[in-house]
């Protein structure tokens, strides 16, 4: 009997993260250094991130606001767009926004829309939205006794 066997190609391990969820091709998170802890390595896949620098209230620093692609875990089906923001100054926030499914595509279009508005025009949306939180939650806009 004579044939051809073919070895089976064995390429390195698909990268996967600390609980064995495989990486989605995206995924740049670093799995395997310990991170923070003794054994804190990375569960969630992250990928590449973009920065925005902005005009800052410090002559200084530049705020910016990040964005990636993020799956935080084995048991989330859908990954999101996660927005975070660094704003410089004694108290200043840390703003952070995760946009999942079709809700995506929506905030792409308004941050386009909003390229258009006036800076009273973006503090007015930035009122009617801690309003329309404070109406959800019952808190106060914290930001009304400053």
């Amino acid at each position: 009997m004579t044939g051809t066997t073919t070895a089976p190609v064995h390429g390195p391990a698909p990268r996967q993260n600390r609980d064995g969820h495989p990486c989605p091709p995206w995924c740049v998170t670093d799995h395997e250094t310990v991170q923070y802890g003794t054994d804190g390595t990375y569960g969630f896949h992250g990928s590449a991130r973009t920065y925005i620098k902005l005009r800052s209230r410090s002559a200084r620093l530049e705020d910016e606001i990040s964005v990636r692609a993020i799956r935080y875990g084995c048991e989330e089906p859908e990954p999101h767009v996660a927005l975070a923001g660094t704003v410089f100054g004694a108290g200043a926030p840390a703003p952070r926004l995760d946009v999942a499914g079709d809700d995506m595509e929506g905030l792409a279009v308004m941050v386009e829309m909003l390229a258009r508005a006036t800076p009273g025009q973006h503090r007015q949306l930035a009122a009617a939205i801690r309003q329309a939180a404070a109406g959800i939650t019952g808190a106060p806009d914290a930001r009304a006794s400053r």
